[in-house]
C-alpha cells in the first residue's frame, strides 16, 4: 500500500479467509496496517498480489478514517 505521502508498508497474509469472509492476517499486520491508516489522508493505493501471479489495484478513501476510528475504539 501506498499513501498520499508515497509512504509504503506491504501487509502478508497467510492466504487464509477470517470467518467474516476477509483476508485473514496476523495481528501484529493488522496493527501495522491500522497504524498506516491512521496517518495516512486522502487516498491508499493498495496492490494485492495473490499465489496464482494475479494482481488487484485499487485505492481506498481514508479521509475521515481516523475520527470514525477513535468513536469506535471509545465504545
Amino acid at each position: 500500500m501506498k499513501n498520499a505521502a508515497n509512504e509504503i508498508i506491504e501487509v502478508n497474509s497467510n492466504g487464509d479467509w477470517n470467518q467474516n469472509g476477509g483476508i485473514k492476517v496476523s495481528d501484529i499486520e493488522c496493527k501495522k496496517f491500522m497504524s498506516f491508516l491512521n496517518k495516512s489522508l486522502g487516498e491508499i493505493k493498495v496492490v494485492i498480489h495473490d499465489e496464482y501471479n494475479s494482481e488487484y489495484v485499487f485505492n481506498i478513501d481514508v479521509t475521515g478514517f481516523k475520527e470514525e476510528f477513535a468513536l469506535l475504539s471509545s465504545k
